[in-house]
């Protein structure tokens, strides 16, 4: 008897599992909080359908949530090694991703300054009702206009389309790229360093040639004159016969 109802049970806590076993996770991909390491003027967040809540630094926010930031405003928010720079006037949303390791954004207005750490697995996702922006690791901006919006990477590089298009055009560091209704056109960002060395390796390389000189000149050089020198006077000193 006791052994037959321990059947019924075990069944019957079988048949409640498996429903929810089979229900899709709304929260699947990376599900590490970001979290408001810094906060200039205001911004608010809310999950999805909720009302506008302020944000305060040390706040965390996790997939569903949506966040706004006011004029004059800059918000920013961290998990491990990526960051968003939210600017004035915007507003994103942290979506569910389609797979564990991946991070998806939806951007709704404004500017966002993205830099993602490369990842083995996974990927980095930016959408908006006109673009959309995959990485793997880069640093770059994405800005969200009526109609379309545009890329600006300024390390790594960023594949960008439209939604629902499987064409992507490669963007790479330096390089803007703005998407509309007729197409992906991309052009180099004004005043973006295109060729030669960093400004920090041309100063070093100054300075080393600088120290190296001094002590070609100090060491090799001078003692080489001074003994040139010497042998002219020690003639100059013996008698003429």
């Amino acid at each position: 008897m006791i052994r037959g109802l321990w059947t019924l049970l075990s069944a019957f806590v079988v048949i409640l599992l498996v429903p929810v076993a089979m229900t899709p996770d709304v929260h699947a991909g990376d599900s590490r909080p970001w979290v408001v390491v810094s906060l200039s003027g205001g911004a608010e967040t809310r999950v999805l359908g909720a009302a506008w809540k302020p944000v305060q630094r040390g706040d965390f926010v996790t997939i569903g949530h949506e966040v706004r930031t006011k004029r004059a405003s800059e918000l920013v928010l961290v998990r491990g090694q990526d960051s968003m720079t939210i600017e004035e006037n915007s507003q994103m949303e942290l979506q569910p991703a389609p797979t564990d390791g991946f991070t998806r954004v939806l951007q709704k207005l404004g500017r966002v300054l993205f830099k993602v750490q490369k990842r083995r697995k996974g990927g980095f996702e930016v959408r908006s009702d006109g673009l959309v922006a995959t990485v793997k690791g880069t640093s770059f901006t994405m800005s969200v206009e009526e109609g379309g919006g545009t890329v600006e990477v300024t390390d790594g590089r960023v594949d960008v389309g439209q939604p629902g298009s499987p064409k992507r055009v490669e963007v790479k560091a330096g390089q803007r790229a703005a998407v509309s209704a007729d197409g992906t056109k991309v052009s180099p960002i004004p005043g973006f360093p295109t060729g030669g060395l960093p400004l920090w390796a041309v100063i070093l390389a100054i300075l080393s040639c600088s120290v190296g000189l001094f002590f070609f000149v100090k060491f090799a050089l001078l003692p080489v004159l001074n003994k040139s020198d010497s042998n002219e006077r020690e003639l100059a000193r013996r008698p003429v016969r």
